[in-house]
């Protein structure tokens, strides 16, 4: 779970959180339901040197690749690289697809497995394991935008520049759209994140700076 010191107030964000925001399955058991000696078809036929886990870089740059993908694939490696890149999120270069997952898919587990767990868990770690290596640069992994969404969701007031609430409902991601397609750094200290003049501004900023992580 993160704590989050507000101005002296705790607030909470945790699976519970995380599931509100998202909408993604979470809870009941995370063990593949396969057996761990079964090969993968699509292992075998695009990364034939790798047995149990591939490279997020390779498995990306095989996926964009015109051609390379034969038809009766296309749909699993697709959902492969949704889940991937979009629910667990990490850097392509630094980071592996298990055989797992591969698996999962062909198998068609993947509609019901709980990949919330998975994707609240990788940021959870990745927090805090960097905070503690240098805390003024932090990478998140998993799905970082759940928090932010939840940022939004617990102010009172947001930047019209920023972010719009369309809607009121559950998963409450669907909720917001963005104002720009980029938002720069200097518009926000300016904005939403300067440090005086405005409560709900300086308690988000309070969110970065004081950000306390609990095992």
């Amino acid at each position: 779970m993160f704590v989050f010191d507000i101005n002296g107030k705790e607030m909470h964000f945790g699976l519970r959180e995380f599931l509100i925001i998202t909408g993604f399955k979470c809870g009941g058991c995370m063990v593949f339901d396969h057996d761990q000696n079964s090969i993968s078809k699509l292992l075998s036929r695009y990364f034939p040197n790798d047995v149990d886990k591939v490279l997020k870089a390779d498995f990306i740059r095989v996926f964009k690749e015109d051609g390379l993908i034969q038809e009766e694939d296309f749909f699993n490696m697709s959902m492969i690289y949704f889940i991937s890149t979009f629910i667990l999120s990490s850097p392509p270069q630094l980071s592996h697809i298990p055989k797992d997952h591969f698996l999962c898919v062909e198998s068609g587990q993947y509609i019901t497995y709980p990949w919330g767990n998975l994707s609240f868990y990788n940021l959870r770690h990745s927090i805090s394991s960097q905070m503690a290596k240098d805390p003024d640069y932090v990478k998140f992994e998993g799905f970082p935008l759940a928090l932010q969404i939840w940022f939004y969701e617990c102010c009172n007031k947001v930047d019209g520049s920023i972010a719009i609430r369309k809607f009121n409902r559950t998963p409450r991601i669907f909720n917001w759209d963005i104002s720009k397609n980029k938002i720069y750094f200097d518009h926000l200290q300016k904005g939403m994140f300067r440090k005086y003049g405005n409560q709900v501004i300086e308690i988000l900023l309070l969110l970065f700076i004081n950000l306390i992580f609990y095992e």
